[in-house]
């Protein structure tokens, strides 16, 4: 019965989905955990002087400070749309010599010779993604069906409407 209209999304997408689509797009986040073992993957492959990090302000959340507990040196490059090979490149400018991110991040990396490593959202995180669109789909639909509900009450209300408080009192009429 609910359910339609709500999208699960990640990356830089949810905001997109809702401008375009007119849906309501829960963003998919990915995990401290999720974080944790990417890096601590990269750490166990080999040995890296910078590792750049790029995705949306949600993507890699506070990504440089679980790097350092790793002993890892990590720069965060925040985008606000699609990814584009200027960024990349920008990237290993600034000495990046592994990168991760997105399908597409790592894709742009590989064409550049770099290490990439692609960020995936664990189980967990999809889980409470779609529970919450569930939720947000449950109570806009509960909201509706409750404006549906008074504007049949007023619309045959040619007599007038009482109102009464819990204990039975008129509060209106």
């Amino acid at each position: 019965r609910f359910g339609q209209g709500h999208l699960v999304s990640g990356g830089f997408r949810p905001a997109a989905g809702t401008r375009k689509l007119g849906a309501r797009v829960v963003e998919l986040q990915i995990s401290s955990y999720d974080i944790i073992a990417l890096l601590d993957s990269i750490k166990k492959a080999g040995d890296h002087r910078m590792i750049g990090a790029v995705g949306t302000v949600n993507m890699f959340r506070n990504v440089e400070k679980i790097g350092e507990i790793l002993g890892l040196s990590i720069k965060n490059y925040i985008i606000d749309d699609a990814i584009g090979q200027d960024v990349i490149d920008r990237m290993i400018a600034d000495g990046c010599d592994a990168i991760i991110g997105s399908y597409n991040a790592c894709a742009m990396a590989k064409k550049r010779g770099v290490e990439n490593y692609m960020i995936y959202t664990g189980k967990q995180s999809l889980v409470r993604a779609i529970s919450e669109a569930k939720q947000i789909a449950k109570a806009t639909w509960e909201e509706q069906e409750n404006s549906l509900y008074i504007k049949g009450v007023l619309d045959y209300a040619s007599e007038g409407i009482m109102s009464i408080d819990p204990a039975g009192q008129i509060k209106s009429l």
